[in-house]
């Protein structure tokens, strides 16, 4: 999934633009309609600047993916060339416009060095410099997309320490005891008559492995080897065990927050 931004208004005219009615009026749009119909060019004036302010985009967290797009035609034999700057700070030289008689739509996707170097995606321009002194081409379309922001997983190497058998007290509970510690809220229901009992509960080793997967921008899933004499799991999230534990090796995490790292451990137990 991507995000689309488009000319919101205009940013700088220099002078020489006009728009297909011959006015300099809101020239951001005629460019922001995806139009073919509506289109701006310039007139005269080598190097005269079109520049439009691109709407509000959220921070991706990835350097791939950032791609400018420019519709546009040759016309009078000129061409011009289409600039990507952050504020008053030069982010890429984007190319060549509209090159071709027939309306193209020319795509011109960043360098991880380039997309690093955005810091604010609401302050994205976009400018096209005429190329000769005499009438130019026709632009008829700027958008520009990035990545929707993805959930990163961290997932902690070696997981929780095994092999050791935890001491957790025991607490009274009707006809038994219902075993806890402080990290992990729910343990087990053991059915004894004497609720000042502590019990034993032995903790298996570690799954020898743990993997996880984004999908989309609010769901991880992950995935671990088995380990032997288990029967469920507690996984844990940012040092929150999820509850009920899980009878399996697989578990969907869901309703996550976009653009956030996540940590995750797991260990089995009989």
């Amino acid at each position: 999934m991507v995000q689309t931004a488009r000319p919101v208004s205009p940013d700088q005219v220099t002078g020489g633009w006009y728009g297909q009615d011959d006015s300099q009026y809101q020239l951001f749009n005629h460019v922001n309609d995806a139009s073919d119909a509506t289109y701006i060019y310039y007139v005269a004036g080598s190097g005269q600047l079109c520049g439009f302010l691109l709407g509000s985009l959220t921070d991706p967290v990835s350097s791939t993916g950032h791609v400018v797009y420019i519709r546009g035609q040759l016309a009078y034999g000129n061409t011009a060339t289409a600039y990507l700057y952050q504020g008053g700070t030069s982010i890429a030289v984007l190319g060549t416009v509209a090159a071709d008689v027939a309306v193209t739509t020319r795509s011109y996707e960043l360098s991880a060095a380039e997309a690093n170097s955005i810091t604010d995606y609401a302050d994205l321009r976009v400018y096209i410099a005429a190329g000769a002194a005499q009438a130019g081409p026709y632009v008829h379309d700027i958008w520009m997309q990035v990545p929707d922001p993805a959930v990163n997983a961290n997932v902690t190497a070696g997981n929780v320490a095994g092999a050791t058998t935890v001491l957790v007290p025991a607490v009274a509970w009707t006809t038994g005891v219902y075993l806890y510690t402080p990290d992990v809220p729910v343990r087990a229901w053991v059915p004894i008559s004497d609720p000042s009992v502590s019990v034993d509960v032995a903790f298996l080793d570690p799954p020898a492995s743990l993997s996880a997967t984004p999908i989309g921008d609010d769901r991880i899933d992950l995935s671990w080897s088995a380990v032997d004499g288990a029967t469920v799991y507690d996984l844990e999230r940012d040092g929150v065990t999820l509850y009920p534990p899980i009878s399996g090796t697989f578990y969907s995490d869901t309703g996550l927050e976009a653009a956030r790292t996540y940590t995750y451990r797991v260990r089995g137990r009989p």
